[in-house]
């Protein structure tokens, strides 16, 4: 089913400095290799072993039809009015433990509205994708934003690490970019240098990873 949602991230005075500080100083992000091998006809054996992130990047498709392998489960939006010399947070949902998306102090050029649209895409076998559309469009960071993330909450305790995914809005394919560990408190951090679309995902376990063509 889907549905939408608006959320407006109201942290101000001492309890946002704090708030962000904490956030920044917890987001500690690993990045390791994390196995993409590119998606053949000759690999896939069954529909759980597709990855949301192997196939072309068609929104349109995916809402029409609701027998794909794929689906859109839930859109919502979260907003907050970011001030340059402050920085601050938008939180993507209704608690404190939720997903948040941290900017750092003195990070970009002016004071403004940070938008994110988060999508959550599930599939038949049960495995999530979270995509999450920032705005303004081009922005840059001199200093990285985090993404943080609620692994458990979105993917489950049994999960370990997550990857992170850029859309090349060229060719319409998701690009791996990095792997995050989940740490004690079942969280994990990505640093991000300019909003775009980016795609989150739990690591398939490797009876659902393609095989690769060397079969190493």
């Amino acid at each position: 089913m889907k549905t939408k949602s608006t959320f407006v991230g109201a942290i101000t005075g001492g309890t946002m400095v704090f708030f962000l500080a904490a956030m920044i100083f917890s987001a500690v992000v690993i990045l390791t290799g994390c196995e993409n091998t590119p998606l053949t006809t000759e690999s896939i054996d069954s529909q759980d072993q597709i990855s949301f992130f192997d196939l072309p990047y068609d929104p349109e498709a995916m809402a029409k039809r609701a027998d794909d392998v794929f689906t859109i489960d839930t859109i919502a939006f979260y907003e907050n009015f970011i001030t340059v010399t402050d920085g601050g947070v938008v939180l993507l949902g209704e608690t404190e433990s939720a997903d948040a998306f941290v900017v750092q102090p003195e990070s970009f050029p002016y004071d403004t509205s940070f938008v994110l649209e988060v999508t959550k895409i599930v599939s038949v076998d049960g495995p999530m994708a979270i995509i999450y559309d920032c705005g303004p469009d081009g922005l840059t960071f001199s200093k990285p934003a985090i993404l943080l993330i609620n692994v458990w909450a979105d993917f489950g305790k049994s999960t370990s690490s997550v990857c992170l995914y850029w859309l090349n809005e060229t060719t319409k394919k998701w690009e791996f970019q990095a792997e995050a560990q989940v740490d004690d408190a079942g969280r994990a951090a990505f640093e991000l240098d300019h909003f775009s679309r980016w795609g989150i995902e739990g690591p398939p376990s490797t009876s659902r990873r393609p095989a690769s063509p060397s079969g190493v």
